[in-house]
C-alpha cells in the first residue's frame, strides 16, 4: 500500500448537495470522503447497502478534501412550479465551485497504483483532474512514507477523519466536529486502532489490509 498527497482541480462547474434553507442551496467548505471514493473507485452505489458496505474491497482510501485556491458563485433556477399562494414560481439559489476550483487530500492505494489522471465527481459528473501535489514532480515523489500501527496515539490529526471509517478510536483528548451529509467528520487527538500513520504529516489512515471495516 501507498499513500499520495493529491490535487483535485474542477474542470467544470462543480455542484453537489450539502445544505438547503429557504430555499438556498450551498456546497460544502470541504469535498466528503466517501463521496470521493465513490467517485474515484468509480463505485455505483446499492441503496439498499450502506455507505461503508458499498465501498468495501475499494481500492483508492480517500480522505476529505480541503480547499487551496476556489471561487463560488450562486445562481437562481425554477426547478418546479409551486403554489405560494401568491400564484408566483419557487425559485432557488443554487451556489457551485467554478472552474479551476483546487483541493488536496490524499490517497491510499490499497495495490500500489497511483490514481488515475482524472475522474468524474459531483451531482452533475463533472469531470476532474488529479495530479501529485506542488511540491512533487510527479506521482512517485508524491508518496508519503507511512507505517502500520496496532494503536498509536496521535495529536491533532491534520486531516479530517471520518470516525465510521475506524475500527476504534479512543482517549479521544480534542474533537472538533465538521458537520456534513452523509456523516459528520472530525478534526481529532485520539488513540487509534490499526492504523497506516505518516508522522510526518500527522496523517492517519485506515489500514485497509488489517481492519476488520475495510478487508
Amino acid at each position: 500500500m501507498r499513500l499520495f498527497r493529491a490535487t483535485l482541480e474542477a474542470k467544470g462547474y462543480l455542484h453537489f448537495y450539502a445544505s438547503e434553507y429557504l430555499k438556498v442551496t450551498h456546497v460544502s467548505d470541504v469535498l466528503h470522503n466517501w463521496a470521493l471514493m465513490f467517485a474515484l473507485n468509480d463505485v455505483k452505489s446499492n441503496p439498499e447497502l450502506s455507505h461503508r458496505e458499498n465501498l468495501r474491497g475499494i481500492n483508492f482510501y480517500c480522505t476529505a478534501a480541503t480547499p487551496m485556491a476556489v471561487e463560488r458563485r450562486t445562481y437562481k433556477r425554477n426547478p418546479v412550479p409551486e403554489d405560494t399562494g401568491a400564484g408566483k414560481m419557487g425559485l432557488m439559489e443554487i451556489e457551485y465551485y467554478l472552474p479551476g476550483s483546487t483541493f488536496q487530500f490524499y490517497i491510499l492505494s490499497r495495490d500500489d497504483s497511483p490514481p488515475p489522471d482524472m475522474f468524474h465527481y459531483g451531482k452533475k459528473r463533472v469531470p476532474c483532474q488529479l495530479s501529485p501535489d506542488s511540491r512533487s514532480s510527479g506521482w512517485e515523489t508524491s508518496v508519503v512514507p507511512c507505517r502500520p500501527h496496532d494503536s498509536i496515539e496521535v495529536r491533532r490529526v491534520a486531516h479530517l477523519i471520518n470516525p465510521l471509517d475506524y475500527d476504534e478510536i479512543a482517549d479521544v483528548s480534542y474533537a472538533k466536529k465538521v458537520p456534513m451529509k452523509p456523516s459528520p467528520l472530525y478534526y481529532l487527538a485520539a488513540r487509534f486502532s490499526r492504523v497506516l500513520v505518516a508522522n510526518r504529516v500527522k496523517v492517519v489512515i485506515p489500514n485497509l489490509e488489517a481492519s476488520t471495516e475495510w478487508s
